[in-house]
Parts: C-alpha cells; sequence; structure tokens
C-alpha cells in the first residue's frame, strides 16, 4: 500500500514536472516567436525628396503594405470616423500598388534578423477630437540573442508623409484618426515609424492617458530610484532623489514631465524608458508573477490595443526574465530647427534627426 502511494506521489510530481517543462518550452521566446510567422503591419516606403536634398522616408497614410491590424480596440482615442473633404492625405491608388516594388527598388538587402519590432504608442488624448502619439518608442526584441533595445523617438522628429510634405511624426497619427478613426491612425503611426528607420514594425501596443495611469494602479504602482530630485510641473510635486513609489497618477506626471529636466524632451525619453524597465520589473516579481496571466488578460480586455496575444506577452516576459541586463535605450541624435509646416500654414519647431545616424541606429539596433 506504501509503495503504491509512493508511486502515485512519484508520478503525480513527474506529471507536474512534465507539465511545466511544455508550457515552458510552448512560451519559451526562440520557439514562440518564430521570424517566419512573424505578422508585418508595416515595410518601409521611400520616395525621393522633391527639395532635391538627402532622400527623405515617406510615409503613406492609407493602405500601407503588410498585414492589416487586428487588435483588440481597447486603448484608442476617440475612434470615430471624419470625412475630410479635399483632405490632403488623399491617396494615388497607383503609388500604392506600386508602393512595395517603389520600396524593393530603392533600398539595400537587409540582413536577416532573428528578432521582431513592436511599437509603443502613449496617445494625448486630453484635447477634443483626434489624438496624438504623445510618446513614442520602437522596441527590438531578439528572442535568440535575449537581447531588447528601445529606441525613443521624439514627437516633433521631421518626417515625409506623402501628399503632405515634412511635418512632425506625430501628425500621422492624428491625420489617420481624422480619416478613419482609431484604427487608422494607428496604421499611419507605424507607417511614419517603419519608413523613418526603414524596417518592419510586426507588432504594436498602444494606450490613453486613462489607460496608462489604470495600469500602473493595477499592478500597484511601480519603484523608481532617481538620481536627482525632479520638480513635476504639473502639480508642483517634487520627487527626492533616491526611491519613490509611483502610483498611476505620479506615474503618469512622471513620463510626462521634460519642462523641469535640463536635457527637456530627450530626459524624459530616458525616463520613460526607464519607467517601461520598472514596470516589467515589477510584473515579474515573486508577488506578481504567478497573477501575470490574470493580469494580462485584464489589461488586454481594458486598457490597451495591440495585436500581440496573451500569449504572445507572456512569452515576452518569460524573456525580459531573462535578459540579465540585455536592455539598451537609445534617443535619436539629431539638431532643433524652426521650419514652415504644411499642415498649420505657420512655422514650427522640429527635431531635425541625423539621417546617418539613424540608418545606424537602425542597423545596430533595430533590425
Amino acid at each position: 500500500m506504501k509503495r503504491t502511494k509512493l508511486y502515485i506521489c512519484c508520478g503525480g510530481v513527474l506529471a507536474v514536472l512534465l507539465s511545466a517543462s511544455w508550457i515552458y518550452d510552448s512560451f519559451a521566446p526562440s520557439r514562440h516567436f518564430r521570424t517566419a510567422q512573424l505578422p508585418v503591419l508595416a515595410t518601409p516606403l521611400s520616395q525621393p525628396d522633391r527639395t532635391g536634398e538627402t532622400p527623405a522616408k515617406a510615409v503613406f497614410l492609407s493602405g500601407a503594405s503588410g498585414e492589416s491590424i487586428e487588435g483588440n480596440g481597447k486603448g484608442q482615442s476617440s475612434d470615430r470616423s471624419e470625412t475630410m473633404t479635399s483632405s490632403p492625405i488623399q491617396e494615388n491608388a497607383a503609388d500604392l500598388a506600386n508602393a512595395s516594388n517603389l520600396a524593393a527598388a530603392s533600398h539595400e538587402p537587409q540582413r536577416q534578423s532573428s528578432g521582431f519590432n513592436l511599437l509603443v504608442l502613449g496617445l494625448d488624448n486630453k484635447e477634443a477630437g483626434a489624438g496624438r502619439s504623445d510618446s513614442i518608442m520602437v522596441v527590438h526584441v531578439d528572442p535568440q540573442k535575449k537581447t531588447v533595445n528601445i529606441v525613443s523617438v521624439p514627437r516633433d522628429t521631421r518626417v515625409t508623409l506623402q501628399g503632405i510634405g515634412l511635418t512632425k511624426v506625430n501628425h500621422a497619427y492624428f491625420l489617420g484618426e481624422l480619416r478613419g478613426g482609431g484604427k487608422e491612425g494607428t496604421q499611419a503611426a507605424i507607417g511614419a515609424v517603419s519608413s523613418l528607420f526603414d524596417i518592419p514594425i510586426h507588432y504594436y501596443i498602444k494606450t490613453d492617458l486613462q489607460g496608462f495611469v489604470a495600469i500602473i494602479d493595477e499592478i500597484g504602482g511601480v519603484d523608481l530610484e532617481l538620481t536627482r530630485d525632479m520638480l513635476l510641473s504639473g502639480s508642483g510635486t517634487t520627487l527626492p532623489a533616491g526611491s519613490n513609489h509611483l502610483d498611476g497618477k505620479l506615474a503618469l506626471q512622471f513620463v510626462r514631465e521634460r519642462y523641469s529636466l535640463s536635457g527637456g524632451d530627450f530626459d524624459r525619453q530616458s525616463d520613460q524608458a526607464a519607467l517601461l524597465k520598472a514596470v516589467t520589473g515589477k510584473l515579474l516579481s515573486g508577488e506578481k508573477l504567478k497573477t501575470l496571466p490574470g493580469l494580462v488578460r485584464k489589461v488586454l480586455n481594458d486598457y490597451v490595443d495591440t495585436n500581440l496575444t496573451a500569449a504572445d506577452i507572456v512569452s515576452l516576459a518569460l524573456l525580459f526574465k531573462n535578459t540579465d541586463g540585455g536592455i539598451r535605450h537609445f534617443t535619436l541624435p539629431g539638431k532643433p530647427v524652426i521650419e514652415e509646416d504644411p499642415l498649420v500654414g505657420s512655422k514650427l519647431w522640429y527635431w531635425s534627426a541625423d539621417a546617418r545616424e539613424v540608418d545606424n541606429i537602425a542597423r545596430e539596433y533595430l533590425r
């Protein structure tokens, strides 16, 4: 009888171990994210700069090549559709039909990447009407090398939008949403970033201000180590140097602060990357890891719009848990310029990214 119980006990332990091994094997990032099976939401399109200067990346605001976006519909700002008569973003159907051929003819062959690109969009929808992509980050994930590269894109970065000309990258989402709601706004933003870096975009995740606050509160806030005192201009609160616990509202003020920072928007981009790392660390801590599946389902259902599945996110969590410090953050080198904007008909402040450096960053960290 005792021997029978021992056999049953050993059999149960073996079953649990085999089950755990199967689950881990199923979600192991190098197996889960297979290059041949990755969705492609956008591939880069380009056209000559009509000014006769260095060729500029062109963004097609509608009908971008690649798969259509099939997210969960959450985390969107206004999702209404508005028809713009005489819209500056009306496209030529022949251009769109030949876009892939033009792109293929104008780009050198790229080396095969073992990773994929995820676009993170944070929307500022506090004003009535269409939202703007207030925060833009490209995350290159390489499951085989166990590395994560984060490249922040200043929202004022100057890019070429087809049919419009040189304007701000965050206008892509705005114009796309005006034309076809949140889904088309997302596709336009994806196309803008894809063409800026000359890379494919495979996944996206989008949330708005309310969704961001709710996510941080849902995980019980985050802990951040600051190297300096930081004034939050919106509320007049000062976060002291050292360890700080941030709830959703404080975290939102933290990632939006730029006026009190010596580096302005570039320091803000670094802070956003630091918070992303802190959120990841919190999700993978012992207290949260056991509740991760349920938490992921709630976030997907209530707070974000993404084409990532719950299984994708769990697999990414396993990757982040085993990166061993392989998370790096980069910003775009360039210079500030003040130029005429074709949308508003007046001069605006832009960040003019250095084209050679953008290509270097893309080649080294996003491909």
